[in-house]
Order: structure tokens, then C-alpha cells, then sequence
């Protein structure tokens, strides 16, 4: 993606790698010049799921939202991308979720997965919503 704009009638360009994340910007605004940059992407992918995670506080919960690449988490404020963890981009393949407390109340785990299919059925979990963990199961 390539985007530009116009500050003081003097151009900058910037691109972004969307395989490595990697953002690269030029001006001509001279070595001098000081620049501050502020931005947010949002891919505006369709919305897969919308799930409820368990904390170990009782009566919290913490919402992640799905796309088809990333998940998010809301702080009331912001919304904050995490980890890509499903790659195949398929928006009819929705998530499904559960929760699960262990034996020691303070962990708790939350389990999602998407549709199944001719590979067999995905499923990842994760403790913070922040690393999801991918189980790889095989299943005949």
C-alpha cells in the first residue's frame, strides 16, 4: 500500500510491508526538519467473531473481536491488534470459543477455533489474549 499527502506543499511518501510490518517513509522536508507521526491501521477485514474471555476476577470478562486474520482487544478506549494466528483469510469460517478453569481458579484458558474443513479443525488457545497457541491435533 503506497499512500501520500501534502504538508506544507511539500510532499512525503510512505509505504507499508505487509508481510513484515515494516513502514518506510521519505520527505522532503529536509535533514533538518523534525517529523511526528501518529497512525493506526485498521485492515476494515469482516468481523468473524465477537467472544467473551474469562478473567480470574469473578464477574470480568474481556472481549476479543476476529477478523479473519487478527484478533483485537478493547480497553474502552483503544482497540489493540494481537497476534495473526489463522492465514487462510476464508470469511465463511466463523469463531468459536470456550473457557476452561483448571484446578487453580486463578488460571483460566480460553480455547477458540474456526469451521471445520477437509484439513481438519484448528484450535488454539491462550492465557492473556495476547499469544495464541496453536494445537495441533490429528484426527482421522
Amino acid at each position: 500500500m503506497e499512500w501520500s499527502s501534502n504538508f506544507s506543499m511539500q510532499p512525503n511518501f510512505g509505504t507499508i510491508n505487509y508481510q513484515t510490518g515494516v513502514i518506510s517513509i521519505t520527505t522532503d522536508l529536509g535533514a533538518s526538519a523534525a517529523t511526528t507521526l501518529a497512525f493506526a491501521y485498521f485492515p476494515g477485514l469482516p468481523v468473524m467473531g465477537i467472544e467473551s474471555r474469562e478473567l480470574s476476577s469473578i464477574n470480568f470478562e474481556q472481549t476479543i473481536f476476529f477478523d479473519t486474520r487478527y484478533a483485537y482487544t478493547f480497553d474502552g478506549v483503544n482497540f489493540t491488534g494481537h497476534s495473526r494466528f489463522w492465514m487462510d483469510r476464508n470469511d465463511s469460517r466463523f469463531v468459536w470459543s470456550v473457557n476452561y478453569q483448571g484446578a487453580d481458579s486463578s488460571i483460566r484458558t480460553f480455547f477458540i477455533t474456526r469451521d471445520f474443513d477437509d484439513v481438519g479443525c484448528p484450535m488454539y488457545y491462550t492465557q492473556d489474549a495476547v499469544t495464541f497457541h496453536n494445537i495441533s491435533a490429528k484426527i482421522n
